[in-house]
C-alpha cells in the first residue's frame, strides 16, 4: 500500500493495493479491532477503560459465584485469576501506563478482592476490609506487576525476532519530523526500560536471548 501525505490528511482517502486495487478508508475517531481499542489520540486511557468495563461485566455475571458462602476463597481468587483478571489485561502487553491508569487499574481490582474476601466483624459491626488487608489475603501479585510482566514477557519475545520481523522494526524505528512542544509522551520500551532498570537489569538485549534466563526475568518483575 501507498499513499502521499496529502491523502493522509483527508478525512476519506484511498490506497491503491499491489494488485491495481483501490481501497477506500474512512476516518473514524475510535476503532476496534481484534478486541483493542485504537483512537485517533494517542494514549492507552480509552482501551484501559474499555477493558476495566469488561471486567466488571465479567465481575457482575459471577457475583452469584463469588457471593456464595459455600464457595472457598481459594477457590474464588482462581476464578479471578483465571477468568476475571485475564479479560482485563488482555492486551495489555502494549499499555504504556502512567501513574494515574495504574491507580484506576488497582482501584478496580480492589472492588474485584473485596467481593471476595468481604468485610470483616468488629464488635457485632461489620467493616470494609483495608487495601492492606485485602492484599495480604490475596497472598498473590497485584494486576499492575502483572501487566509489566506482561509487558516485559512481550519485550524479550520480540527482541528474539528476526530483523525482518515488522514487530523487530517497529521496535526499533523512530519518529521522524519535528515534536510538539511539551512534555514528550512516554513510549512503551521506555515503559519497559523503567521496569527492568526498577529490577535491576541492564543490558536487556543480550539477556533476552536467552529464553530461560528472560522468564526468571518475567518472574521477578511480577513478584
Amino acid at each position: 500500500m501507498k499513499w502521499d501525505d496529502e491523502d493522509y490528511a483527508q478525512s476519506d482517502f484511498k490506497v491503491e493495493t499491489c494488485d491495481d486495487g483501490i481501497v477506500q478508508f474512512k476516518e473514524v475517531d475510535r476503532f476496534c479491532y481484534l478486541g483493542t481499542v485504537f483512537t485517533k489520540l494517542p494514549g492507552m486511557s480509552e482501551e484501559i477503560a474499555t477493558r476495566l468495563s469488561q471486567g466488571i461485566r465479567c465481575l457482575h455475571s459471577l457475583n452469584s459465584i463469588l457471593a456464595s458462602t459455600n464457595i472457598s476463597k481459594a477457590t474464588k481468587v482462581r476464578i479471578y485469576k483465571t477468568v476475571i483478571r485475564p479479560t482485563v489485561t488482555y492486551g495489555s502487553e502494549i499499555w504504556v501506563t502512567g501513574v494515574e491508569e495504574e491507580q484506576t487499574i488497582g482501584v478496580w481490582e480492589r472492588k474485584v478482592l473485596r467481593k471476595i474476601c468481604g468485610g470483616r466483624k468488629v464488635e457485632g459491626i461489620w467493616q470494609r476490609r483495608t487495601n492492606a488487608e485485602l492484599y495480604n489475603l490475596y497472598n498473590e501479585p497485584d494486576v499492575v506487576r502483572i501487566v509489566r510482566g506482561q509487558r516485559t514477557r512481550w519485550l524479550g519475545h520480540v527482541a528474539r525476532m528476526g530483523i525482518n520481523r515488522s514487530p523487530f522494526k517497529l521496535l526499533e524505528s523512530r519518529i521522524g519530523g519535528r515534536r510538539r512542544q511539551g512534555r514528550p509522551r512516554k513510549r512503551w520500551i521506555k515503559e519497559v526500560e523503567a521496569d527492568l532498570k526498577k529490577a535491576g537489569i541492564t543490558q536487556w538485549g543480550r539477556r533476552a536471548e536467552d529464553r530461560d534466563s528472560w522468564r526468571r526475568i518475567v518472574n521477578f518483575i511480577i513478584c
